[in-house]
């Protein structure tokens, strides 16, 4: 799993820069979303607050958390 934001090792993530607005914005189901606070791929910082719009305008149940000390793998980093 990728250590930093900004390594050789998530490059790809950064360079293709995948919205999922479209499909967020036409989900029927609830949702549940996890997110690692230190997670380099999906920075809860940069990503929650799109997401919480985009499930608001689907006009589905949803619920944002966000777990303290985890990266994306969710397995806690005491660092």
């Amino acid at each position: 799993m990728p250590q930093s934001q900004f390594g050789d090792d998530v490059l790809w993530w950064r360079k293709n820069k995948y919205d999922p607005k479209e499909a967020l914005s036409a989900i029927k189901c609830p949702v549940l979303s996890i997110f690692g606070e230190k997670d380099v791929l999906v920075p809860p910082a940069e990503n929650q607050t799109k997401m919480e719009n985009y499930l608001t305008k689907a006009g589905v149940d949803h619920k944002l958390i966000t777990i303290k000390g985890c990266g994306h793998n969710m397995i806690t980093q005491s660092k």
